[in-house]
């Protein structure tokens, strides 16, 4: 938290209040909380399209490499923007399996 988000965490030590809703005012840290839901729901407009013409194997097995190189990326990132593209590599791979897993229910 001290290296991505050093204003929050200074916040953070500062207040000694118990109460957690709308604790931090931060544009950075909303951007990364809701970045994994964004492009979850991009990405799930794609899987349809991608299951039609790779079939269902193909998709899931992009789907669970946008996983492993989000959470890759996630995990050696030295600054934001490359945690941010780990989260949202993270989110497609969300998006793309949950979208491909129902559509293929009989």
């Amino acid at each position: 938290m001290v290296k991505f988000f050093p204003s929050i965490y200074e916040e953070m030590k500062k207040q000694v209040v118990v109460n957690q809703y709308c604790k931090f005012d931060s544009q950075i840290l909303t951007l990364f909380c809701s970045s994994l839901f964004l492009s979850a729901t991009v990405a799930a407009f794609f899987a349809g399209p991608m299951t039609r013409s790779f079939g269902r194997k193909w998709t899931l097995f992009s789907a669970a490499s946008a996983y492993v190189a989000g959470a890759c990326i996630g995990g050696v990132s030295v600054n934001f923007p490359m945690l941010l593209t780990g989260r949202i590599l993270v989110g497609a791979g969300v998006g793309i399996s949950i979208q491909v897993s129902d559509s293929a229910s009989p």
